[in-house]
């Protein structure tokens, strides 16, 4: 099995250009099966997380954009619908066997985060949740000790209500999504 430990330190940009990190939804999501994709090389389970805005962001249905690429590329899925809860775990299983292959993708669908931080504590709170993750999934016997992939969505009239730049935003991509609308709730 193929494991290595993602770093928490925030990624360097190889140029003297300033790493483009947003995006619009379907950019995003591109960027996101890159990641994934250069990822599997080197591990056998990548782990995404979800940082939102708010509610009606569009969270749903990129996670439903990355389930149907994963189906189509016969990679095994699983979403926590709350945080690090594995709880019907058992059809990730399944898919491990239809697919004939181990590793996969899991979603922490709500695994908020600090959006505006020191560098100092944006690493702290990385090597948290990334500690909680090793905790809950023990019982599975899953390697998974880190989160891969931070992914920040948003739209522009429900902003991330920041203390300061973007730039010190925790998410490796965030998505701009100006396609999002409320849902119309039952009263």
């Amino acid at each position: 099995m193929r494991e290595t430990q993602s770093s928490l330190e925030p990624k360097e940009p190889n140029s003297g250009e300033t790493e483009k990190r947003e995006y619009r939804f379907n950019e995003g999501l591109e960027k996101i099966k890159r990641q994934v994709i250069s990822l599997l090389k080197s591990k056998d389970y990548i782990v995404i997380a979800f940082n939102a805005s708010g509610t009606d962001v569009g969270k749903t249905y990129l996670k439903g954009a990355i389930h149907s690429w994963c189906y189509e590329q016969k990679l095994p899925f699983y979403s926590c619908k709350s945080e690090y809860d594995l709880g019907g775990f058992d059809a990730f299983l399944s898919e491990q066997q239809e697919f004939g292959r181990e590793g996969g993708i899991i979603i922490l669908e709500s695994c908020a985060g600090c959006f505006s931080a020191p560098k100092d504590t944006i690493i702290s709170f990385k090597q948290t949740r990334d500690t909680n993750l090793t905790s809950a999934t023990k019982e599975t016997g899953l390697p998974l000790n880190s989160i891969d992939i931070w992914v920040a969505i948003y739209r522009p009239d429900k902003p991330f209500q920041l203390a300061g730049p973007t730039d010190e935003l925790l998410g490796d991509i965030i998505i701009r999504n100006e396609g999002a609308k409320d849902k119309p709730y039952p009263l």
